[in-house]
């Protein structure tokens, strides 16, 4: 395997595993909450599920983390591609609600399993000075999936029925567990130091990656606001198609990712988290202002330019933060860290849009965003400082 190369054949798989994983997610996305109603359950049963199903992934990424450093990634990463194969596959056979919420909590379980594994082994299979340009492809599953994948799976409902969906989704992971079995161990990259001996919470939680986690969390907190009410801001001013919202965000996104990550493995990649970040808070600004379609796309566009930089160059900015035999805990630590965010976010944004408002909220958004940028800039100043007494 040249080493010089992203594209070799570990990376090539994991690559195609992540995507067929991210489109059996998404799929599912917008569909499970109209199939828990469409089963007898209340709306409030359906925004359960979405909540036991980030409770796993949260609480399993940790752990997730701290194995797939210490045993074979490919097994745990093929393990939980099963497990999700087996929830989606539970959904269609088992129509009553217990059972949904029950393959709900175990779909947690290996979403969280599953996006640390093939994370960590994405980043064994990368050259070192490459790692930032990997990860920024490795995202762009992610955003091809959340741009076409939910409206996917609302069509399939529509033209076949839920269990046709469920069908697809399940194929979709498990094509990606049995094209994970083609991952070879033996050429990962594996770290040159000693080893250490390390308690549990040191293995689960990469300390040295906390300012980055601080950050992202920061970042998903305001992320959370927007994937949750921008919709119901723009239907209450009457604005219409604001579903071109996601669409001009991810297609942004698509193109970007791979830019910032290519330029996160370069000198000034900490410069480069201050200056998103500054242009990520901009986005909260001009959805408060916001009046009219053209300004809604405009966050838009900006949303998809930084939030589609933060993201590859934070998790770079947490994995070279420490030893690649700790990788597995620097993943797991920016994905729940992210988690933590959104979660937060989620139910912050909910209560300041419900006393002050939507435009309020998205002003408040703001402010969890410029905290970020004072971790960042104390993060820059520290870096330089070491840099002028290495001279």
């Amino acid at each position: 395997m040249k080493r010089s190369s992203i594209w070799n054949r570990n990376y090539t798989i994991v690559f195609l595993v992540n995507i067929l994983t991210a489109f059996s997610f998404h799929i599912l996305t917008p569909t499970i909450p109209k199939y828990v109603v469409s089963i007898g359950s209340t709306l409030e049963v359906a925004g359960f599920t979405a909540t036991a199903f980030t409770i796993t992934a949260i609480v399993t990424r940790p752990i997730a983390g701290y194995y797939v450093d210490l045993k074979r990634k490919r097994v745990i990463m093929t393990s939980a591609l099963l497990i999700i194969s087996a929830a989606i596959l539970g959904y269609g056979f088992f129509r009553n609600t217990a059972c949904v919420v029950l393959f709900r909590l175990l779909h947690g379980v290996g979403w969280g399993m599953a996006t640390t594994a093939t994370s960590t082994v994405a980043v064994a299979a990368l050259p070192e000075e490459k790692i930032g340009s990997g990860i920024g492809l490795f995202g762009i599953a992610s955003s091809i999936a959340s741009v076409f994948a939910p409206n996917l799976g609302l069509e399939l409902i529509e033209r076949m029925g839920y269990f046709t969906m469920f069908l697809i989704a399940f194929s979709l992971a498990a094509c990606g567990c049995l094209l994970s079995l083609a991952i070879d161990e033996g050429t990962l990259r594996k770290s040159q130091a000693a080893p250490e001996k390390k308690s549990l919470l040191q293995r689960v939680f990469a300390k040295q990656a906390a300012l980055p986690a601080v950050t992202i969390l920061c970042v998903g907190l305001g992320m959370a606001s927007i994937s949750n009410f921008i919709v119901l801001f723009a239907e209450g001013m009457e604005i219409e198609n604001i579903g071109y919202f996601f669409t001009v965000a991810g297609a942004v996104m698509l193109v970007m990712r791979p830019l910032f990550g290519r330029l996160s493995d370069g000198k000034n990649s900490k410069k480069i988290v201050l200056i998103a970040l500054v242009g990520y808070t901009s986005v909260f600004v001009v959805l408060g202002l916001a009046g009219s379609f053209p300004v809604f796309m405009l966050a838009a566009a900006l949303y998809g330019v930084f939030y589609g930089a933060l993201c590859p160059i934070v998790q770079t900015w947490c994995v070279k933060s420490v030893d690649v035999s700790q990788s597995g805990s620097a993943n797991s630590t920016y994905y729940t860290a992210l988690d933590i965010g959104q979660g937060l976010g989620a139910a912050l944004a909910g209560v300041l849009s419900a006393n002050l408002g939507y435009r309020a909220m998205y002003f408040i958004m703001a402010i969890p965003q410029i905290c970020a940028i004072i971790v960042a800039t104390i993060t820059n100043l520290g870096y330089f400082r070491k840099k002028r007494e290495a001279v």
